[in-house]
């Protein structure tokens, strides 16, 4: 298992099994967001990502911690310089609709709080929707048998997560039906 997909409703609905990588992201997705929905992706950088979700929305608001990453879009994507672990002060309380995430929790330090912040921050039956790596990925164990993992792109990540790991993150949260899966 190589990823994480993490979804997390904030109303009592039905929780679908997805799949997993960008691709499988992104079916789930479609299959939460439409056309009259504000949706806040965080970590905005990657231009064609953001530009393909916001297609979608009636509204896309990204959020991005470094300045030097955030790109002008225009049209419906407004791109705020901010932190994940301040979302409802930024956003507002009970303010959108879905909230998106792929490959930015393991680089906060403190993703209790950023969880927290996204429920404040959706409004009643709104969702967030996450990917995060697989701590007990085979190229990570392969890369650790190595002595390689300060040298990979993931010695960046403050933490990454196995399983029971994201039980435990997730039963801490105001979040009380969530699905995680792995790919």
């Amino acid at each position: 298992i190589e990823t994480w997909n993490i979804f997390i409703g904030r109303a009592d609905k039905s929780i679908k099994s997805y799949s997993y990588d960008w691709w499988g992201f992104k079916k789930t997705f479609e299959s939460l967001v439409s056309k009259d929905m504000t949706v806040v992706e965080i970590g905005c950088s990657n231009f064609q990502k953001t530009q393909d979700l916001a297609r979608q929305t009636k509204k896309l608001i990204g959020i991005e911690i470094d300045k030097a990453n955030i790109i002008k879009f225009g049209g419906n994507i407004e791109v705020i310089n901010g932190d994940w672990q301040n979302l409802s002060s930024i956003l507002g309380k009970n303010s959108v609709d879905l909230v998106v995430s792929s490959h930015v929790i393991e680089h906060v330090s403190d993703d209790l709080r950023a969880i927290n912040e996204t429920y404040e921050a959706l409004k009643d039956g709104g969702s967030l929707l996450l990917l995060t790596p697989n701590r007990n990925r085979l190229t990570r164990i392969a890369a650790r048998m190595l002595g390689l993992e300060k040298k990979l792109i993931y010695s960046q990540h403050l933490r990454e997560y196995s399983f029971s790991e994201l039980i435990n993150l997730i039963s801490k949260s105001k979040f009380k039906q969530y699905s995680i899966e792995g790919s």
